[in-house]
């Protein structure tokens, strides 16, 4: 789902590129999903839906308002990880989208972070994989 989300947009406006590899080496890709899953979906998640989607789900009898803050706050995130505003702009808002996506992972889950997380480490995979951004 969330692929289908922000794939689209991202190869439309030039974000992103197929990018797929000729051979790969099983070994370096579980490592690599592992590299991932530790040091970038985990902590992220941790905070994003773990703290912030968490407590917002406290104060707000809408679900939607807690779900679109905490994944915005997480598009937001992601302003430095590219130059160019229109690059930054584009990143922000798919980055938001994906957020929406694990935002929804976690919910469907019953608040499990550990759907979160995986769904996160997948996207990212993924995307290295077979994405160029």
């Amino acid at each position: 789902m969330i692929m289908a989300a922000v794939v689209p947009p991202g190869l439309i406006t030039g974000f992103l590129k197929f990018a797929i590899h000729d051979s790969y080496d099983i070994p370096k890709l579980v490592l690599h999903f592992v590299g991932l899953f530790l040091t970038v979906a985990l902590p992220e998640e941790l905070f994003f839906r773990g703290i912030l989607l968490r407590g917002l789900d406290k104060r707000f009898t809408r679900k939607w308002i807690p779900l679109v803050i905490s994944s915005v706050a997480f598009g937001l995130m992601h302003w430095n990880n590219v130059s160019g505003l229109s690059t930054q702009i584009t990143y922000i808002s798919l980055a938001a989208v994906a957020g929406m996506g694990y935002g929804w992972a976690y919910r469907k889950s019953g608040n499990n972070l550990l759907a979160a997380i995986l769904v996160h480490t997948l996207v990212d995979w993924i995307w290295k994989l077979c994405l160029a951004g």
